[in-house]
């Protein structure tokens, strides 16, 4: 790519990309890049910090972080409001009232007719 130094080892590669092979497809010339402005202090620090620490940029350590987040979190496509919320929650009470409760047995978690008084399988 024009105006991009591409890191030629591949340890540099995967501390620019986080080890993803098409985030070179997402690197733009410099006066393409958008900016991001972090307004708090303690972010500020903490984030060139740690680079410090990593011996990385501050944009590797906050996209890193960034990524790290969004794997583990499932961000809602909008926020429920209360009374939505509540309506949900009577509508499914109201669909489980009407449904009987089974009798069977043994109950589905007891599986103890499965094995013998020391535990091994009958």
């Amino acid at each position: 790519m024009p105006g991009i130094d591409l890191p030629q080892d591949r340890a540099t590669y995967d501390l620019w990309t986080g080890g993803d092979a098409n985030a070179s497809l997402h690197l733009m010339h410099a006066s393409n890049r958008k900016q991001l402005n972090i307004r708090s202090d303690e972010a500020y620090a903490t984030a060139h910090e740690l680079a410090e620490k990593l011996g990385a940029t501050t944009t590797e350590v906050l996209l890193n972080a960034l990524r790290e987040f969004k794997s583990k979190r499932s961000i809602p496509s909008r926020l429920v409001t209360l009374e939505e919320s509540r309506a949900n929650l009577a509508a499914l009470r109201d669909s489980l009232r009407g449904r009987p409760v089974a009798d069977i047995e043994p109950p589905l978690w007891d599986h103890s007719y499965l094995y013998d008084e020391f535990g091994l399988p009958k």
